[in-house]
C-alpha cells in the first residue's frame, strides 16, 4: 500500500479543506476585479496646427504631444491612440512665450479620464504678416540699331503688393520680371511678362499662392539726329540780273534730319533745288537782292520730308553791276513751303 501514498498526497491537495480554498479563490477573484478599475496608461498622438493669418511662426513645434490618460482595465486595455485622434492648436489663439497647449481640445472617449498633456518645452516667437508695395523692374537687356538711340522702358503697373513675413519683406527692394534680351531695336515695342517671386514664403497680394502677376512693359527708342552733305547747282537767274554779277556755280547745303530718313535720301538724286527772285530795293538807287531758295525736290518721299530741314534754306545776293558781289548769308534757313524767317531752320 505505500506505493499508493503520493496519490494519496495528491488528493488531499485537491479535496481536503475545500471551502478554504474556494473563499481564497473567490477573495483572489475580487481583488483583481477591483484593483484593475485604476489604470493609467500614455499613449503619443499628432499635434495639429491651425495657422494664424495675421502671423507667421518662426518655431519648431513638436510633432506629437504624449498624451496620460486613466480608466478601468478593460477600458483602457481596448484603447488605441488612434482612438484619441489628433490635438488641435490654434495659432491664433497662441501667446508668445512658453508653449501653452489646451487640454479641452482634445475629447476623450467615454470613460476615459485625460490626466495630463506631456510635451517638449518651446519658446514660441511670430513674425506678422504685412503688406507691401514695391516697384517693378524689369530684367530685359535692350541694344538698337545705330540709327538709334534707348530712351528707356516703362512698366504697367509700375508697382505690385507682396504679402508675407515682415523680416522678409523687409529685405526685399523691388520686383523682377522673366527676363529677354532685345536686340537691334529699330522702334517702340511692348511686351507681356510675369513678375519673378523675390523670396520663399511671400505672395503676392490680391492672388491665390502660386499665382504672379503680369506686366506690360513698353520699350521706347528714337532716331539720332544727322546730317547730309549736298551741292545744289544755281537756278536760272531772273533778267534784271547783270550778266557781269559774279555768282558761284553752286551752293552748299545740308539736309538735317533722322538718320533713317536720311538715309532714303542718299538713293534720291539731286534731292535739294534752288529758286531765284529778286527782292527790290527800298531806295532808287538800290537795285535790290537776288534771293536763293533752296526746297526738297519732290523726288523726296513725302513721308518723310517733314522731317528734314535744310541749312542754310536762303542765300542773299545785293545785285551789283560789278564783278564782286557783296553778299550776305542767313546763319538759318527752311526748305519747301512759305517763305519763312532767315534766321529760323524751315522743314523741307
Amino acid at each position: 500500500m505505500a506505493r499508493f501514498r503520493p496519490l494519496r498526497w495528491i488528493a488531499g491537495l485537491l479535496f481536503n479543506h475545500w471551502g478554504t480554498k474556494t473563499t481564497a479563490l473567490l477573495l483572489a477573484a475580487l481583488f483583481f476585479f477591483v484593483t484593475r478599475e485604476d489604470v493609467t496608461r500614455q499613449f503619443a498622438i499628432p499635434l495639429h496646427v491651425v495657422d494664424d493669418p495675421q502671423r507667421v511662426l518662426r518655431t519648431k513645434l513638436p510633432e506629437t504631444v504624449t498624451v496620460e490618460v486613466h480608466g478601468s482595465w478593460s477600458r483602457i486595455n481596448r484603447l488605441s491612440a488612434s482612438d484619441l485622434g489628433k490635438l488641435e492648436l490654434d495659432l491664433k489663439k497662441v501667446k508668445e512665450g512658453a508653449l501653452q497647449i489646451d487640454e479641452s481640445t482634445l475629447v476623450m472617449p467615454n470613460g476615459v479620464i485625460l490626466r495630463s498633456l506631456i510635451y517638449d518645452g518651446v519658446d514660441v516667437r511670430f513674425d506678422r504678416i504685412i503688406e507691401r508695395e514695391f516697384p517693378v523692374k524689369p530684367v530685359i537687356p535692350v541694344t538698337v540699331h545705330e540709327d538709334y538711340e534707348y530712351v528707356g522702358l516703362t512698366t504697367s503697373p509700375a508697382r505690385i503688393s507682396l504679402r508675407g513675413p515682415k523680416t522678409v519683406i523687409q529685405e526685399i527692394s523691388s520686383l523682377g520680371t522673366e527676363p529677354e534680351e532685345l536686340k537691334n531695336i529699330t522702334h517702340n515695342m511692348e511686351i507681356v511678362k510675369s513678375v519673378l517671386r523675390p523670396r520663399e514664403g511671400v505672395e503676392f497680394a490680391g492672388m491665390e499662392p502660386g499665382e504672379r502677376p503680369e506686366v506690360t512693359i513698353k520699350i521706347m527708342v528714337k532716331p539720332k539726329a544727322g546730317t547730309r552733305e549736298v551741292v545744289v547747282p544755281i537756278c536760272e537767274l531772273p533778267a534784271l540780273v547783270p550778266k557781269t554779277m559774279a555768282l558761284p556755280k553752286t551752293f552748299p547745303v545740308s539736309i538735317r534730319g533722322p538718320r533713317p530718313d536720311l538715309r532714303r535720301v542718299d538713293g534720291v538724286k539731286d534731292p535739294v533745288s534752288a529758286a531765284c527772285r529778286i527782292e527790290p530795293g527800298e531806295e532808287s538807287s538800290d537795285r535790290g537782292t537776288l534771293i536763293v531758295d533752296f526746297a526738297l525736290n519732290t523726288s523726296v518721299p513725302e513721308d518723310i520730308a517733314g522731317t528734314l530741314s535744310l541749312y542754310p534754306a536762303r542765300r542773299r545776293f545785293p545785285i551789283t553791276s560789278g564783278e564782286e558781289p557783296s553778299e550776305r548769308v542767313a546763319p538759318k534757313g527752311g526748305g519747301r513751303g512759305a517763305d519763312p524767317a532767315e534766321d529760323e531752320p524751315r522743314p523741307g
